[in-house]
């Protein structure tokens, strides 16, 4: 059952966590943790429930998604954490496919703030506990645990995983991770643990050569989609991410990795929240795909390249860009991609939006300026906008999660339909 989306319960979310947690910032570090997590850290062990972790710089939350409807078709009961949320901060909270509801949540929310302890962790940390209440009332076998940032020092480290995956390695939170992928790599590779089985799916070859060397040094089993052929550069990202989590699955399930490529296909993959998402307005359709890095906007136009007309964009759609706050070079950079890529769209319109992470609405301006030959448009008032759209629009919402979630927020306000809500 699809969770009915309510705008007042989840104002009445944002503002307890925005009172008694602040803001999504990042900390990091584990002697934090331990009085918190390590009893639910025992319980787990003596539940002989097993863990999945799932990190990388892009991909790794439609490839959790994938893999936990994969272990519930086969039966197993799987509790899912996954970030950030689009659309509600119940998204981030899921138990054999579903998430919480926005009542309930508040309800968690108040019983753990009693403990008044627990309002000293991070925002992400705060969620995160709250979810291991939450999923350890059920009966569970599995928890799937997507990385939030990096993967040495994020808080779903604290819990040894069964079986781990790196979906991918690209440049993003370079403040925090730094500009090398060499560097980038040995933090998501914090999550491996000596004598369990790791899957990979990395194009660089210098990065799988890095991870063979601490594989034999850690003694791992190591498999990469890439290095035995079962995905290549011509391989779209989606389907790269759905090959994975089958791997995952039948690695779990069988205790070994595959011997033979398992079967997947774009057709087979479902709409999840941001990813190729649909909902209309009047007669407006809307397409929300996030990729909200360098490395995400290129996978994205090759993959639309790939598949012109998946999800019903092409040359006459609009695509719509607003960015959280990076460099300006990264903001120019993926305007040269786009514009290398102007037969696929008609026009691109660029937007400020309200939030402590948006990119600075001055700088944002001053970038779409130098633009003015092309085909990028600046749209200071994205909400008037979308009031003003002519009918039969095709408008693909790219870019920042949090702006997907704005403007979902908004056609919901408008009368806008969807297949999914929370």
């Amino acid at each position: 059952m699809i969770q009915k989306f309510d705008p007042g319960l989840e104002q009445k979310l944002e503002t307890w966590l925005a009172t008694h947690v602040g803001l999504e910032l990042f900390k990091g570090g584990f002697d934090r943790l331990d009085s918190h997590f390590s009893s639910i850290k025992k319980s787990l062990k003596e539940r002989n429930v097993k863990i999945i972790t799932i990190g990388g710089t892009n991909g790794k939350g439609q490839t959790s998604l994938l893999l936990e409807k994969e272990l519930v078709e086969s039966g197993l009961n799987v509790g899912l954490w996954t970030s950030p949320h689009i659309l509600s901060v119940c998204e981030r909270f899921r138990f054999n496919t579903q998430s919480i509801g926005q009542a309930e949540l508040f309800t968690e929310f108040e019983l753990l703030a009693q403990q008044k302890e627990k309002t000293s962790l991070s925002y992400y940390e705060f969620l995160f506990h709250i979810f291991l209440n939450w999923i350890t009332k059920k009966e569970i076998d599995v928890l799937i645990l997507e990385v939030g940032l990096g993967g040495r020092l994020d808080a779903v480290n604290f819990f040894d995983a069964d079986l781990a995956a790196i979906v991918s390695i690209g440049r993003d939170h370079q403040e925090i991770l730094g500009t090398s992928l060499k560097g980038i790599l040995k933090e998501k590779m914090g999550i491996c643990r000596s004598g369990t089985p790791v899957v990979t799916a990395l194009e660089q070859r210098f990065l799988r050569d890095e991870i063979k060397k601490v594989a034999n040094n850690m003694v791992f089993p190591w498999l990469d989609l890439h290095e035995i052929g079962w995905v290549d550069e011509e391989t779209p990202y989606e389907l790269s991410n759905a090959l994975l989590a089958k791997v995952l699955g039948l690695s779990f399930k069988q205790n070994n990795f595959p011997n033979e490529k398992p079967k997947a296909s774009l057709e087979s993959i479902p709409e999840f929240k941001g990813r190729c998402e649909k909902m209309t307005l009047n007669d407006v359709r809307f397409i929300f795909i996030g990729a909200h890095n360098v490395d995400g906007m290129r996978k994205l136009t090759q993959s639309i390249v790939k598949q012109l007309g998946r999800c019903d964009f092409n040359s006459d759609s609009i695509l719509w860009l607003s960015f959280s706050s990076r460099s300006d070079e990264e903001i120019e950079t993926i305007f040269d991609i786009w514009e290398a890529s102007g037969c696929l769209y008609k026009e691109i319109w660029v937007s400020p939006f309200e939030h402590p992470k948006a990119f600075d609405k001055d700088k944002l301006i001053k970038l779409v300026e130098k633009r003015k030959k092309g085909k990028i448009h600046f749209v200071l008032d994205w909400k008037k906008r979308i009031r003003e759209l002519d009918s039969n629009e095709n408008i693909l919402v790219s870019g920042s999660y949090y702006f997907i979630g704005s403007v979902q927020r908004e056609l919901l306000s408008l009368g806008g339909e969807g297949s999914l809500s929370v």
